[in-house]
C-alpha cells in the first residue's frame, strides 16, 4: 500500500465530502530500469533490476554493483514530471532517507506541506490532479491524487 498517498486522499475526502477524491494511475511510466503498475493505481519504480540486500541503506557505493550509486529517484522523478508538464501543485515526493543504520525516515513536515498545498489549490473548488510518490534513492511508489471539481 502507498500509505502517505492514502493519508492525503483521506484528508481530502474529509475536507471535501461532496467531491470525488480518488487514486489515479500514471498515464505513462517514468524511464527507469524497472517499473510495474499495481492493481490499485500505484506504479512501482526502481533503478535496480536486481534483488537488493534486505538491509541496504543505499550507500554511496552500491553493494550490488560495487560501484558509485549515481542515481536517486527524487530528482529523477521531479525532472520526469517537469518534462511532462505535470500540473501544480506537486509533485509531492516523500523521500525516505536513512538517519541511522537501519532506520529510514520520511519527514512528516513534507506530508503536512503537501496536504496544505492540496487544500489551498482545491479551496476554490477547482479540480486537482497531483503526482504523489514515496521514494528512496533506488525504489519508489508513485500515483496520482485526483480531486473532482466542486459540484462535479
Amino acid at each position: 500500500p502507498h500509505l502517505l498517498r492514502d493519508w492525503l486522499i483521506d484528508a481530502a475526502r474529509a475536507r471535501w465530502p461532496g467531491r470525488e477524491v480518488r487514486v489515479g494511475a500514471l498515464d505513462e511510466p517514468p524511464a527507469v530500469p524497472w517499473e510495474r503498475a499495481g492493481a490499485d493505481g500505484t506504479h512501482y519504480v526502481s533503478f535496480a533490476t536486481w534483488t537488493c540486500p534486505i538491509n541496504c541503506i543505499e550507500p554511496a557505493v552500491c553493494p550490488h554493483t560495487r560501484g558509485p550509486r549515481h542515481w536517486s529517484l527524487a530528482p529523477a522523478i521531479t525532472a520526469w514530471a517537469g518534462r511532462r508538464g505535470a500540473p501544480a501543485p506537486g509533485p509531492f515526493l516523500f523521500a525516505c532517507t536513512h538517519r541511522a543504520y537501519g532506520v529510514g525516515m520520511v519527514d512528516v513536515r513534507d506530508v503536512l506541506a503537501a496536504d496544505a498545498a492540496i487544500a489551498a489549490a482545491g479551496a476554490g473548488g477547482a479540480p486537482l490532479d497531483v503526482l504523489v510518490g514515496t521514494v528512496s534513492h533506488c525504489h519508489g511508489a508513485l500515483s496520482r491524487v485526483v480531486v473532482a471539481p466542486a459540484g462535479g
